[in-house]
């Protein structure tokens, strides 16, 4: 049985993920209602958003980090004086905010867990980060062109043309951006797991009885396996009462400079809110 600490720490969680999802589905509802003129690109975008702002899951939280943005593009190359407009934009833009926090990211990646899992995000590597953001600048630049063929050229072939390859590259990218959305600190019953396919080829599964310590990077042992994959803000680190197995991914072992397979008594790894693992492990 969960002791009334426990139960109330998580109802707050619960209920900082709901405030979180319910914010970005209002604010993407105010934009269609104040919505007036817009192309049918941005009608597209935004129902594909709606529809994964309803439906939580690690994919759907993909979609809404990756498309939200690019209808907010979309509203800003059509942006006019007009009261309506500016009420869109600021939606969008609060919608886009929200969705790029941990309480939003945890709501999806909880929603499909499973039984007793409690999932906590991990903050994405800067290098595999930077690639997503450049090539979301890549389908951007190209979203903006097809209005400058609207504007300038008229081509409705080339217009329809690029909108094509504009909707495949978002796609593509928002499959690629799915690993970034399934990288968790996971905690059961039976112990702590680290669940990341971008670094890891196989999750780093401790159990309960095994953990010796687990805290912030500050005050646990040095010399951890670093499995952050060079990210920002402060680690946590979790010590075993044995050594581990570690199988790296290629990118995992290029990015620690280090073999595939690795022993680690203790291991070292970020989530996005370290305090709120931390409590739920301990608990």
């Amino acid at each position: 049985m969960e002791d009334e600490a426990t139960t109330e720490s998580r109802r707050r969680t619960a209920t900082a993920d709901r405030i979180a999802a319910w914010s970005v589905r209002i604010a993407w509802i105010v934009a269609a209602l104040a919505a007036s003129g817009s192309s049918a690109t941005w009608w597209v975008g935004w129902i594909v958003v709606a529809v994964a702002s309803i439906v939580l899951h690690p994919t759907s939280l993909s979609v809404v980090r990756i498309v939200a943005p690019l209808v907010f593009v979309e509203t800003v190359a059509h942006l006019t004086s007009d009261i309506r407009d500016v009420v869109v934009t600021t939606a969008i833009a609060t919608a886009i905010v929200v969705s790029f926090s941990a309480e939003y990211g945890r709501g999806h990646v909880q929603a499909a867990a499973y039984g007793a899992e409690r999932r906590h995000m991990l903050r994405p590597p800067v290098a595999a980060l930077f690639v997503t953001i450049a090539a979301w600048i890549v389908v951007a630049a190209l979203l903006v062109t097809t209005n400058l063929v609207d504007v300038v050229a008229s081509s409705q072939w080339l217009d329809i043309t690029i909108r094509i390859v504009v909707a495949v590259l978002a796609s593509a990218l928002t499959y690629r951006a799915t690993t970034l959305a399934r990288r968790w600190f996971v905690v059961v019953p039976a112990g702590v797991v680290i669940h990341d396919p971008l670094l890891l080829t196989d999750s780093i599964m401790i159990p309960r009885r095994d953990v010796t310590s687990l805290g912030a990077d500050a005050v646990a042992v040095t010399g951890a396996l670093d499995v952050t994959g060079a990210t920002w803000g402060p680690s946590v680190v979790v010590t075993a009462r044995e050594a581990c197995d570690v199988s790296l991914t290629d990118f995992g072992a290029r990015l620690m400079r280090t073999g595939t397979r690795l022993h680690a008594g203790a291991v070292r790894f970020a989530p996005s809110r370290p305090g709120a693992a931390i409590t739920d492990a301990l608990r």
